[in-house]
């Protein structure tokens, strides 16, 4: 991938999905870098380069998906040139590991909450504090506040939460932490300030993955992974979601003119190198 253009920006963004396993449903985490295209001027569109993203997934602890992300990052393009002329925005949802790997491996980054999240935690507070039959309630409320939001108004966003009322203690705690929220991530969703500036406010781009780069593989009817196996997987797949098989997997075999056993050390990726994409593996 080459380097950034004029009025270009990288992005890394990261996300958790759902795959099943023996002792039930684990998290697997996605992360990718990806670039936009130019822009055009104050508020205009931001859409991502559809064949910049690159892809690592696996179901291991927060600190290690953010070593991947990081690892993949001047791969693609990033910290490749003068780190202090890269811009970088790190995107995601309200995760606190999310932003714990953002802070660590880019101390720099611009740090945008995902919008559509963000609202979904207004909708939540006044579930909470109205009630959920109460629809007509809940939909002026959140008519009413949601403004502020887009505005980057958090303040009043976080007051209007905490003028709600209710007899239960418990949705008292619930529409409370809400509010709690919205006060934690202050900076991240000035989605105003972020658009004037040209920058993509929802984490679209990681949210797809899940599905795409996952879901259609690892999540089949009744496929239940080991975190060897779902990791030995995916260590293969996102490669070929990637486009660069060749470049991560084949230098010194090619070079040979074989294949070595020393690339391919969990038995499920010597059964998948030449059915990746169709074989149904139970494991």
């Amino acid at each position: 991938m080459s380097t950034l253009g004029a009025n270009e920006r990288w992005y890394v963004s990261t996300d958790g999905c759902r795959t099943n396993s023996p002792e039930g449903w684990k998290e697997t985490k996605v992360s990718c870098p990806y670039r936009d295209y130019p822009q055009l001027g104050p508020n205009s569109p931001s859409r991502a380069r559809p064949e910049s993203p690159r892809w690592t997934a696996n179901r291991q602890n927060a600190a290690q998906s953010g070593k991947d992300l990081y690892a993949l990052a001047p791969r693609s393009g990033i910290y490749q040139e003068d780190i202090m002329k890269q811009e970088v925005v790190s995107i995601g949802d309200g995760a606190p590991w999310i932003w714990n790997n953002s802070d660590e491996s880019f101390p720099n980054a611009v740090e945008i909450v995902d919008y559509m999240h963000a609202k979904s935690h207004l909708d939540a507070a006044a579930k909470y504090a109205l009630g959920e039959p109460a629809t007509e309630k809940v939909e002026a409320w959140t008519q009413k506040v949601e403004p502020l939001l887009f505005e980057g108004r958090i303040p009043e966003v976080v007051s209007h939460i905490r003028a709600l009322e209710t007899e239960n203690p418990e949705e008292r705690k619930n529409f409370e932490r809400e509010a709690d929220y919205f006060q934690k991530h202050a900076k991240r969703p000035q989605s105003k300030t972020f658009r004037e500036k040209g920058y993509q406010i929802t984490s679209s781009v990681i949210e797809s993955a899940g599905q795409h780069v996952v879901a259609q593989r690892c999540r089949r009817a009744s496929m239940r992974w080991t975190d060897e196996g779902l990791n030995a997987i995916l260590q293969l797949r996102c490669p070929i979601k990637n486009k660069t098989w060749e470049k991560d997997w084949y230098p010194d075999t090619i070079a040979a003119g074989c294949f070595s056993d020393k690339n391919f050390t969990h038995p499920i990726q010597k059964i998948c190198l030449t059915h990746l994409n169709s074989c149904v593996i139970l494991n």
